[in-house]
């Protein structure tokens, strides 16, 4: 598995299950979303960090970028929590 690869999953696992941490704590999609967003591209950009050992030349760029993918799989996995936890109530 190349390097890439290697970063696309360990930011797609850390967005993921900052999601669902944040959704299934927070009734609000809005402020659970933004804490998730921020919350997965602070730790990846620390896991980053760790792994290489410096920080990045082109942070400012991988913040932007991963917040907009961030972002994005929040709002997906927001949207799969809120779908579930209203079946769930209707029971």
């Amino acid at each position: 598995m190349s390097e890439a690869t290697v970063g696309w999953l360990v930011l797609s696992s850390i967005a993921v299950a900052s999601a669902l941490g944040w959704h299934l704590l927070l009734r609000s999609f809005l402020l659970a979303t933004v804490l998730a967003t921020a919350t997965a591209v602070v730790l990846f950009q620390v896991a980053a960090y760790l792994y290489a050992g410096y920080l990045d030349p082109f942070f400012l760029v991988a913040v932007i970028t991963s917040s907009v993918i961030c972002l994005l799989i929040t709002v997906t996995v927001g949207m799969l929590v809120r779908n579930i936890k209203g079946k769930n109530n209707a029971l």
